[in-house]
C-alpha cells in the first residue's frame, strides 16, 4: 500500500488562499513569494540564477499571473536528489523528499513522504498542532489505511482517496 502524504503551514496556505493572485507578489532580487505581507516561501524563478552545484533544467511550468496572454512560464528545476527509503512507526517504510537534508526549508511545505505500511503497522501517537496534513493513496495501492486520533474520530482511506486533515489545538 503505497501513500503520499504532505504537510503543510497552514497560515501560510489560508492567507495564499485568501488573497487574490494580484497581490501575491514575488520579489525578484531575494526569490520570495510573499502573501499579505505576512508569510513567505522561497521559490525560483527563470531569472534567478541556480545555485553552482544545481542540475538546471527548463522543464517545469509554474503558473504565474503577470500577464494574461503568457499563462505559464518555464522555470528551472533547481535541484534534484534521490529520496532515501528508510524505517519510520511500525512496520512503515518512508521516502521522504521536503523535510529531507537536501531540501530542508520549503516554507510552507514541511514535509513530503511516500510511505509504505505493512500488516501490523502504522505510527506512534504524534502531535499535528500547527500544520495540516493532506494524505494521497495512489489509485494503484492495495488495502487501505485509517487514521485516528485520541476522540475516537476516524477516517479510512481506499485507493483513489484524498484526506486533508486540520488539527486543533493537539
Amino acid at each position: 500500500m503505497w501513500l503520499a502524504a504532505l504537510c503543510c503551514s497552514a497560515s501560510l496556505l489560508r492567507s495564499m488562499a485568501a488573497t487574490p493572485m494580484s497581490e501575491i507578489a514575488l520579489d525578484g532580487a531575494s526569490g520570495e513569494c510573499v502573501a499579505n505581507g505576512d508569510h513567505a516561501c522561497v521559490v525560483q524563478d527563470q531569472h534567478t540564477p541556480a545555485p553552482a552545484q544545481v542540475d538546471a533544467t527548463p522543464s517545469t511550468f509554474i503558473p504565474v499571473s503577470s500577464s494574461e496572454d503568457n499563462m505559464f512560464t518555464t522555470r528551472r528545476v533547481a535541484f534534484k536528489f534521490i529520496a532515501r527509503e528508510q524505517s519510520e512507526g511500525v512496520g512503515a517504510s518512508v521516502r521522504r523528499s521536503l523535510g529531507s537534508q537536501q531540501l530542508r526549508n520549503l516554507d510552507p511545505f514541511l514535509m513530503l513522504d511516500e510511505f509504505n505500511v505493512g500488516l501490523p503497522g502504522g505510527f506512534p501517537d504524534h502531535p499535528h498542532r500547527g500544520f495540516e496534513t493532506v494524505t494521497y493513496m495512489l489509485p494503484t495501492s492495495t488495502g487501505h489505511m485509517r487514521h485516528e486520533d485520541f476522540l475516537g474520530n476516524k477516517g479510512e482511506l481506499r485507493p483513489g482517496d484524498l484526506q486533508w486533515m486540520t488539527p486543533g489545538r493537539g
